[in-house]
């Protein structure tokens, strides 16, 4: 699910998996926990301090942007809130269209001194221009899911690192098949499996 609210309109039982689960280990590999953790926008706080949390970081930074609603869909970025200064940083979003947010917050970031900056989205739709757009910015390395089903071009990115969801699917549909509890498979905000 996009948010999490939408669980209050599916009628039934329902247990939301979270990506994390799998992209935090594939993060860990690339960063330790003096790494800042950004988001390119305000909205994302609450999952750049997850992924804070789960990385034993505290540094946070934000890259808040505006939109003129006359301009539609057109995002206006504020700066950089937080210390990035000779610091490598993560920067979490949720999703990945045409990475044009991304972009201009990878900028961001590096015009305020970030050493390095690689990118964890659990969803990619690289819409238009996107790897080309990613090319041609600050960004190092894109860790993502497939959750969205991707072209043999982003396979083959080397920017693209796609981690696979199905260990995550399959425990979760062998737990709902045996009446084990899903549980184990919920990271909760201490860093802790349940």
């Amino acid at each position: 699910m996009h948010a999490e609210q939408e669980q209050g309109f599916v009628d039934g039982p329902w247990d939301n998996l979270y990506s994390s689960y799998v992209l935090i280990p594939k993060i860990k590999e690339y960063v330790d926990n003096s790494v800042v953790v950004a988001s390119p926008d305000a909205g994302g706080v609450p999952r750049v301090n997850f992924y804070a949390k789960m990385l034993r970081t505290t540094d946070i930074a934000v890259v808040p942007k505006i939109r003129n609603p006359q301009e539609g869909n057109v995002a206006t970025s504020l700066g950089v809130l937080g210390n990035v200064k000779d610091r490598n940083v993560l920067l979490v979003d949720d999703i990945i269209d045409s990475a044009g947010t991304l972009v201009k917050a990878a900028v961001k970031l590096k015009t305020a001194g970030a050493r390095s900056i690689i990118v964890a989205a659990p969803h990619a739709l690289f819409s238009g221009k996107a790897l080309e757009n990613i090319a041609n910015s600050p960004i190092e390395k894109i860790l993502t899911t497939n959750s969205i089903e991707q072209k043999e071009k982003v396979l083959e990115n080397p920017l693209v690192e796609v981690v696979s969801i199905a260990p995550l699917i399959t425990s979760a549909i062998c737990r709902v098949q045996s009446a084990r509890s899903l549980d184990q498979l919920i990271i909760d905000t201490n860093g802790k499996n349940h």
